[in-house]
């Protein structure tokens, strides 16, 4: 059984803004800040299908 939590994750400037949309569009809940050259992310995912999607959707970013 999936336990609802905060992931994080830390992307480079383009990543975010590509992954920040993402995240606006499928409403998911999410709190960015800057860390020098990065983009810190904290996502609260609430189910095992939210966490694949989110993931499969990381896989494809540009580097």
């Amino acid at each position: 059984m999936f336990k609802a939590r905060w992931f994080n994750i830390e992307l480079n400037k383009i990543q975010s803004a590509i992954f920040k949309d993402f995240l606006r569009y499928n409403g998911y809940r999410f709190e960015p800040s800057s860390c020098y050259d990065l983009i810190h992310f904290e996502i609260f995912i609430t189910s095992q299908k939210d966490f694949d999607k989110i993931a499969n959707f990381l896989i494809f970013l540009p580097d």
